[in-house]
């Protein structure tokens, strides 16, 4: 009996994991459509859809916000005011790797997250991918949940190996 409760508890965790919110499926729906973002603002997708490192979850941060997490098979999308550089950072396995992006206004910009194996852990790049390339991947990707960020990611991880 213990057994077969156990087996129940698991098998009703993994289907509540796989549950998508209600309110992140119609913020999906919404973000797929590609809409031009309002004048003075400028758009960004930033999304994952590689094999390599599939498990792996790296912080994605636009100048010192975070836009948040992300795994393989998400993305993220976020406005920021436009007409100015951006620096969009994320984890690596010593120290934030850089892209700087000068958005403009109604502008919508892609940049993909690449996990690379590295010497002690994975690490992440970032690069600015071209719309015709970035939309129909971002098609097929989830939306991730925005802010969950752990600050320095790659620091705290380092620290475990001393």
């Amino acid at each position: 009996m213990k057994k077969l409760l156990l087996i129940l508890l698991i098998s009703l965790g993994l289907i509540g994991c796989s549950i998508e919110p209600v309110h992140l499926k119609t913020a999906s729906h919404q973000a797929k459509k590609f809409i031009a973002p309002p004048v003075g603002k400028s758009a960004i997708y930033i999304y994952r859809n590689s094999f390599v490192g599939a498990v792996v979850n790296r912080s994605v941060w636009i100048d010192n916000e975070c836009v948040g997490k992300i795994e393989n098979g998400v993305f993220l999308y976020h406005e920021v005011d436009a007409d100015k550089d951006y620096t969009i950072y994320t984890e690596t396995e010593s120290s934030p790797y850089e892209l700087v992006v000068n958005m403009k206004s109604g502008k919508i910009y892609f940049v993909e997250q690449k996990i690379r194996f590295g010497i002690l852990k994975a690490n992440s790049i970032i690069e600015l991918i071209d719309e015709k390339q970035a939309m129909p991947k971002v098609l097929l990707l989830s939306m991730g949940i925005k802010g969950d960020c752990t600050i320095v990611d790659w620091l705290s991880e380092s620290l475990y190996l001393y």
